[in-house]
């Protein structure tokens, strides 16, 4: 076993978990738009609940999806974004 392999390893792993957690975010998201309806072209009304909670789950998985670069960086080069 070598360093290079060991990492590799790891960063599969890692890579197989983010990618099973953005399928479990996108099955909400889609079960939140079976369930409510889609949301249309246009903004929606702020105090609709139900389009909020379609917004949430969709910043989430998109959140999950684009975390790829930022789960294999040393913390200490990580920025706010």
């Amino acid at each position: 076993m070598d360093s290079f392999h060991v990492v590799e390893w790891a960063n599969a792993a890692l890579d197989e978990v983010r990618i099973n957690a953005w399928r479990d975010a996108n099955a909400i998201v889609k079960a939140l738009e079976e369930k409510y309806g889609k949301i249309g072209k246009g903004k929606p009304a702020k105090d609709n609940r139900n389009v909020q909670k379609i917004l949430n789950a969709r910043k989430e998985a998109y959140y999950i999806k684009g975390s790829s670069f930022a789960l294999g960086k040393a913390p200490k080069h990580l920025n706010e974004r």
